[in-house]
């Protein structure tokens, strides 16, 4: 009865002391001559405020330096001139010989600013245009014209000649006319617009 006694006893001795040497960490403070020690977690900082970007602040809408507004630099005279309904005729001289003579309207119009009155010189030249040759020159004046720059004012011009004689052509459309309105610019035609002034008119055969 003992051993079965101490049997049982020491099994139990026996599974203590498996219990107390299994394998396993023991805490620091179970082993002799060490102290214990708490294990640590990483230090965190406090927690940082991230600033928020500052607002974009509006807009300026720049001023742009727009260049100045260039008025039309439109002089105070600026003559044009039109040939209109030009008309050959056929005349007999009291001695019989015929004649002849071109008749035609100068229309004129101020392009500039300024209304124009006074005295207009024109030169008037025929053209032989089948030789190129000038046979008639006349230097005529318009008298008292008032030249508006809103409408046209005309004026009926007649020139005489006889075919064939001093380079003459005998056919009317060989006729050039050609009228140069105030050609020495006695009226203060501004100079940079006088292509203008110019005007020719030769016959359709």
């Amino acid at each position: 009865m003992q051993f079965t006694r101490c049997g049982i006893s020491g099994l139990m001795l026996s599974a203590a002391l498996v219990l107390v040497l299994a394998p396993g960490p023991a805490p620091a403070y179970q082993i002799p001559g060490q102290t214990a020690t708490q294990r640590e977690l990483p230090t965190q900082g406090a927690p940082q405020s991230t600033p928020l970007p500052a607002a974009t602040p509006a807009r300026e809408y720049q001023s742009v330096d727009k260049p100045p507004v260039k008025t039309l630099d439109i002089p105070d005279c600026d003559l044009v001139g039109e040939i209109r309904n030009v008309n050959f005729f056929r005349d007999r001289s009291a001695d019989g010989r015929e004649t002849n003579r071109v008749g035609f309207h100068l229309a004129l119009k101020n392009e500039g600013k300024a209304q124009v009155k006074g005295d207009v010189p024109l030169k008037v030249r025929l053209v032989n245009n089948a030789t190129d040759t000038q046979f008639r020159e006349e230097d005529l004046v318009l008298r008292n014209q008032d030249i508006k720059n809103d409408y046209w004012i005309v004026n009926w011009i007649e020139v005489r000649f006889i075919r064939g004689s001093q380079g003459a052509p005998y056919r009317f459309e060989d006729v050039k006319l050609i009228v140069d309105i105030d050609p020495g610019s006695t009226l203060e035609d501004d100079r940079r617009c006088r292509a203008n002034n110019h005007c020719e008119y030769v016959r359709a055969p």
